[in-house]
């Protein structure tokens, strides 16, 4: 957090990008600005966004879906269950990129990994890292790796998995960031094979 006169701004500032653009992430909790301890403040939040809950959400569900994998029927009550929501800016305000964690119930947790044929049952791993879109104006910048690292640093004492196209590009993102491979590529219908990636905390508590 950072002090700007008479109160708090609800935001992170990650150094300079490429290019020389420094970038914000907003990190919201249940699409409201959050304290330390997690909780949303709600006179700061209005005081920083500047419009309501409704819009934050239009928002970040326009980029998701112009990212194109995933669909889009019931996505605004999907985006308003998860437990984090990360929006990455540019300096002029410019939505950028977003992200997402969340805590898918059961029954999806355990189709996930059924269809991935995953080698470890699903109960171990309840925090799913996803919606990871970049906008078309700002790729090639490694964008996503900035928004992928900041939510893996809020569930850094949680095992998470996440899902993903079978490209070159995701074994990037799973070397990067701890996480492997479990189980086969699966079809995701939509016309593209999906993988499942597993990170799993007490591999980097061990390694300390």
């Amino acid at each position: 957090m950072q002090r700007n006169g008479g109160g708090i701004k609800p935001f992170v500032v990650l150094g300079v990008a490429p290019k020389n653009e420094s970038y914000v992430i907003n990190v919201l909790r249940f699409l409201g600005v959050i304290n330390e301890e997690g909780k949303k403040v709600d006179a700061k939040a209005k005081a920083f966004v500047q419009h309501g809950d409704a819009a934050f959400a239009a928002e970040f569900e326009k980029l998701v879906i112009e990212g194109g994998a995933v669909d889009p029927q019931g996505l605004t009550q999907r985006i308003r269950n998860a437990s984090r929501l990360l929006f990455l800016r540019a300096s002029d305000g410019q939505l950028v990129g977003v992200g997402a964690l969340k805590h898918p119930g059961a029954a999806y947790r355990n189709r996930v990994f059924a269809e991935a044929r995953a080698t470890t049952p699903s109960d171990g791993y309840r925090v799913e890292l996803g919606w990871v879109v970049v906008a078309k104006s700002h790729q090639g910048l490694r964008l996503w790796t900035r928004i992928v690292g900041e939510l893996i640093a809020l569930a850094k004492n949680e095992n998470i998995f996440a899902t993903t196209r079978a490209d070159k590009r995701a074994m990037r993102f799973a070397s990067d960031h701890g996480f492997k491979i479990n189980g086969k590529p699966y079809p995701s219908g939509r016309g593209y094979d999906l993988v499942l990636y597993l990170r799993n905390a007490a591999r980097f508590r061990d390694a300390k």
